[in-house]
């Protein structure tokens, strides 16, 4: 009687098939994972900065005295901008001095829009802003559009402003 011990040709064949296939499903969702998670980061992102580029213009310019679409020269003023895709704060001093602050830590800010009206319901003035942001692969923008009301500037004597890239603001003095 002969011992024959191993596997056929055929056994192994169709085991190292089947490993074939095991393998390829499992690459196929680990890659598809890993562009999951790269494109959810993205999106977060640019929902962060974009968040915190409304929160940033909301404390800022709440409580301005004085709001404009042009530069006001001869008072210590601020603007808000967008520049290389990120919000920046620019500070003119009275003196002519100037200091720049970058707001949002990623250059994903693709637009910024604000306009000053009249509530027409309570008489009180309003910035209306829009940000916008894109991380350059996301399929749809992350857009925010918010309202906020001027504490300290009467209806009577403010400038509308109309869809207004940057805005240079005054605030009181403390």
């Amino acid at each position: 009687m002969n011992d024959e011990r191993g596997f056929l040709l055929t056994e192994l064949t169709v085991t190292i098939a089947l490993l074939v296939v095991v393998l390829a499903v499992g690459f196929i969702f680990f890659f598809f994972c890993q562009r999951s998670f790269y494109e959810g980061e993205k999106k977060t992102i640019v929902q962060s900065n974009v968040r915190l580029a409304a929160n940033y213009i909301t404390k800022e310019v709440r409580y301005a005295d004085n709001i404009s679409a042009t530069d006001m020269s001869g008072v210590k003023n601020h603007c808000l901008e967008l520049d290389d895709n990120n919000l920046k704060k620019v500070t003119k001093e009275s003196d002519g001095s100037i200091q720049t602050q970058t707001i949002t830590r990623d250059d994903c800010l693709t637009g910024l829009s604000f306009s000053v009206d009249k509530n027409n319901n309570n008489n009180k003035v309003v910035l209306i802003f829009t940000i916008t942001g894109n991380g350059g692969t996301l399929k749809d923008d992350i857009v925010i559009e918010s309202e906020m009301l001027l504490e300290n500037i009467s209806a009577s004597k403010f400038t509308e402003i109309k869809n207004a890239q940057e805005i240079y603001f005054t605030k009181p003095q403390l």
